[in-house]
């Protein structure tokens, strides 16, 4: 009897010791699959050029796209990682003549996890001030109209006129765009196709367009646009209507362009009502030279 209740002990304290090692063994293996993900992330290094940087992102789902916007001046891209969620782009910033500005590139993708889960990063990029920006207008012909693009700030177009007659035509200065890119031209507010040109050695571009018939009177605005970088320029014109008279020439031909000297268009509606005008004057007098020479004719009484 009691080497039964011996054997029962040994027996169970067996058991219990294999209990605790089984419990042991679960807490120390983790489920498979249930590791963490490295988080993605971005980083920024300057380009040797003004105006654009280098955007690199980590940690992404491999051999997969990543997209990019700077939400500074909206420029975007995209970066197509390798096999361990690594890639970069070349991508614009906003830079300004004298002052320091802030860029908040973020980027847009998958992350690692299984199944990937949509994920984001960001980085910020502090573009010094560029000199490139304050302009560089000459002394010119005499008139003050020097060499040069005096652009002042990337996102503003310069304009030779901002009035022009319908199918007038227009030269348009801008920068900050990348060197050697191809510019395009629009006229809004319904878009037309104006033309391109491509990006000098230091990012300007200027360029004269012929307004198509299509562009009909009115406010308008000129937008440049970068192919490459996303980069846009943009300027307020209007244009307004005119009359040829029989020798081809431009009526009225004072004025700015079609603009009389208080700054308001003659269009065709104007030039008809003086015309009446004069026709109702030269009948008046008509009438009163008539009126008088009969009354000098008719004999005393």
């Amino acid at each position: 009897m009691t080497r039964v209740l011996l054997l029962v002990t040994m027996l169970a304290g067996l058991g219990s010791l294999a209990g605790v090692s089984a419990a042991s063994a679960s807490m120390a293996l983790p489920a498979a699959g249930s590791g963490t993900p490295p988080v993605p992330t971005s980083s920024i290094t300057p380009d040797n050029q003004p105006g654009t940087v280098t955007y690199c992102v980590d940690n992404y789902a491999p051999n997969s796209t990543v997209s990019v916007r700077n939400d500074a001046n909206g420029a975007t891209g995209l970066i197509h990682t390798d096999a361990s969620g690594h890639g970069c782009t070349h991508i614009a910033v906003k830079t300004a003549c004298k002052q320091t500005v802030s860029n908040t590139i973020v980027a847009s993708g998958t992350d690692q996890s299984s199944p990937p889960k949509a994920a984001t990063s960001q980085a910020t990029y502090n573009a010094p001030p560029d000199a490139t920006q304050c302009g560089n207008n000459g002394g010119g012909n005499g008139g003050g109209n020097g060499g040069g693009h005096g652009c002042k700030n990337s996102g503003n177009a310069q304009l030779s006129i901002h009035v022009t007659p319908q199918g007038g035509t227009i030269t348009g200065d801008a920068c900050g765009f990348t060197p050697g890119e191809r510019v395009d031209a629009f006229a809004h507010s319904q878009p037309v196709y104006l033309g391109t040109t491509t990006a000098d050695s230091d990012g300007s571009v200027s360029a004269t367009f012929k307004l198509p018939m299509a562009v009909k009177p009115g406010q308008h605005t000129w937008i440049y646009e970068g192919r490459t970088s996303g980069q846009e320029a943009t300027a307020q014109f209007r244009v307004v209507n005119v009359v040829t008279g029989n020798g081809g020439g431009v009526l009225p031909s004072g004025g700015n362009n079609g603009v009389g000297g208080n700054g308001l268009a003659f269009t065709g509606a104007d030039i008809a009502a003086m015309v009446a005008a004069a026709l109702l004057l030269l009948v008046v007098g008509t009438l009163i030279v008539v009126s008088v020479r009969r009354r000098r004719a008719a004999p005393a009484a």
